[in-house]
């Protein structure tokens, strides 16, 4: 659906009164930081900006369309159901480039605290249980429904990668990130029309979308090892941090402590036996590749890479390259072999390269 075209608006400011009552609500249900923050960003005296300190969904789709250029969610989206369907009828609303502020506790900020006020095994009963309570059973399909009757969607627990990916995912760009006390404020901007919601489900195994042999996408099958909504993420994360050795994201916030011993034993793997026996991928070959990683290899070895079926074990095991420019020229090596040796000659050499360095 094509939005209506942006009329110049003209935004009246707010009286001293009006201004007043603004201030001492913000003062009152965030704090005095939260408000000088605020302030020094946007101009809370214009009648452009909105505060909202709840969450009303169909009152939300009442406002009209372009009225405010910043919208301010002081309302903590952990405490917010249906926090996607807010983000999207605020990025309708908005123009192009307006603004939207969103706060929440994060899921480390609530482990340190809990691990700060109980002794070491108390606090870790105490976590866990609130996990399974607050995390997990709003996950599981079997739970979900119950879990919201009892709750109302109060108390979950978000990561920071889940609500910049759900950011993300709504059309906004993240600009600007606070930690005020135990509150992340995030500022973000609207940079195009929200995708349709769909019911996103991350249960252990997750799908991807990845280039395959004549550019062709298909479905790869891996153990889940990132926050929900992560996938969202990978180019804010390559443009906050760049690459590390290896050629993967430098401080990955957005993996999770058990992602990370899947992915160092190469469980999370695993499941791409699927795709071997589908046929999408043969047993050695380049690794398939995202858009966003395809596009930062250069085009001559792009076009080299869609000759051939992608590989479950990839050329990069067999000379444990550590920069990008190493991996492509790894990568360009394999290929080339391939194309003037043989395809099952050089899988072959190469299978027996990449377990020497797995095994030893």
């Amino acid at each position: 659906e094509v939005r209506p075209f942006a009329q110049p608006k003209i935004f009246s400011p707010l009286t001293e009164d009006e201004f007043e009552r603004r201030k001492k609500d913000i003062v009152d249900f965030s704090g005095r930081k939260v408000f000088n923050i605020l302030s020094n960003k946007f101009n809370l005296k214009e009648s452009s900006t909105k505060i909202l300190t709840d969450f009303d969904l169909e009152k939300l789709k009442t406002d009209e369309i372009y009225k405010y250029s910043t919208y301010i969610q002081l309302k903590r989206l952990d405490n917010i159901r249906s926090i996607n369907n807010m983000l999207t009828v605020i990025n309708e609303k908005l123009p192009d480039d307006g603004h939207i502020v969103c706060c929440y506790k994060s899921k480390s900020t609530l482990k340190k605290r809990i691990f700060e006020e109980y002794p070491k095994f108390i606090a870790y009963c105490i976590y866990v249980a609130y996990y399974l309570y607050h995390r997990a059973m709003p996950s599981f399909f079997l739970t979900h429904r119950l879990y919201y009757d009892l709750t109302g969607g109060k108390k979950r627990i978000l990561s920071k990668t889940e609500v910049l990916g759900r950011l993300t995912y709504c059309g906004f760009k993240i600009e600007k990130q606070y930690k005020i006390d135990d509150l992340n404020f995030v500022i973000a901007k609207r940079i195009k029309q929200a995708e349709i919601i769909h019911n996103r489900n991350y249960g252990v195994l997750i799908r991807l979308k990845r280039y395959g042999k004549d550019r062709r996408q298909f479905d790869v099958y891996k153990m889940r090892t990132m926050y929900p909504y992560a996938e969202f993420l990978q180019k804010y994360m390559y443009e906050q941090n760049n690459l590390q050795d290896g050629g993967k994201i430098k401080k990955d916030v957005r993996v999770t402590t058990r992602g990370y011993y899947l992915r160092k034993y190469w469980i999370d793997e695993l499941p791409m036996i699927f795709n071997l026996i589908k046929g999408d991928m043969k047993l050695v070959g380049v690794r398939p590749l995202s858009m966003q990683y395809f596009n930062l290899y250069s085009v001559k070895l792009q076009n080299e890479r869609i000759k051939f079926k992608p590989g479950l074990l990839p050329p990069f095991y067999a000379d444990m390259p550590k920069t990008l420019h190493e991996i492509q020229a790894s990568e360009m090596k394999y290929l080339t072999e391939c194309k003037e040796k043989g395809v099952w000659v050089t899988d072959i050499k190469y299978f027996f390269l990449i377990l020497k360095n797995i095994l030893f």
